[in-house]
């Protein structure tokens, strides 16, 4: 049901035409399988908040007015966000909130051995959550940026969430990677002449 579901999710991107972004380069094997079973997914409640993570950053992102599912403002009903990873503006059951920096890539940069304490905080840092499209979050898949970068004009705040998330966390970063995050960090010097 959730591959047919997912192809049909696919078919209709194509349709709308967001299905226009190229392809990323053939990645190696170890940097798209990382072990995510492993980490929860938890959002957190702020405390004397009824809104969790996800409802924050669906407010936070919103392109146009939402509706609520509730008349305590706790839940989204309807509304549009514009994915990182394609010229789509998207409907709420087609918009995914995403860690920037996926568990997969973290397991194999130096979160490997952390608590589900540690875990769950990593996934709820909302300095490390993007909306993105079903598409492009399987195209992502745990790709560093030397092997997905979201549409350009997000390159800035995502190299500088990028980086801040990873030091922040004491990741590792490879030397593809630090390139691939100074070619995008060059728009924000360029943005701001």
């Amino acid at each position: 049901m959730t591959r047919i579901r997912f192809a049909l999710i696919t078919l209709l991107l194509a349709l709308a035409g967001c299905d226009d972004k190229p392809a990323p380069a053939a990645a190696p094997e170890t940097e798209a399988s990382g072990p995510k079973e492993e980490w929860p997914l938890v959002w957190l409640y702020q405390e004397g908040s009824c809104q969790n993570t996800e409802t924050r950053v669906l407010v936070e992102n919103a392109a146009n007015l939402i509706t609520w599912a509730d008349p305590e403002a706790c839940e989204v009903a309807s509304g549009s966000w514009q994915s990182w990873g394609r010229e789509a503006v998207l409907p709420l059951h087609l918009t995914w909130v995403v860690p920037l920096v996926t568990p997969g890539h973290a397991e194999l940069h130096g979160a490997s051995d952390w608590s589900r304490e540690q875990k769950i905080a990593f996934i709820n840092d909302r300095d490390n959550l993007i909306i993105l499209d079903p598409v492009s979050t399987k195209e992502r898949a745990d790709y560093s940026p030397v092997f997905w970068t979201p549409l350009e004009r997000f390159w800035c705040e995502y190299a500088t969430r990028w980086q801040r998330v990873k030091q922040r966390y004491q990741l590792t970063v490879e030397e593809d990677e630090s390139k691939a995050l100074a070619r995008m960090l060059e728009q924000c010097d360029s943005a701001s002449d």
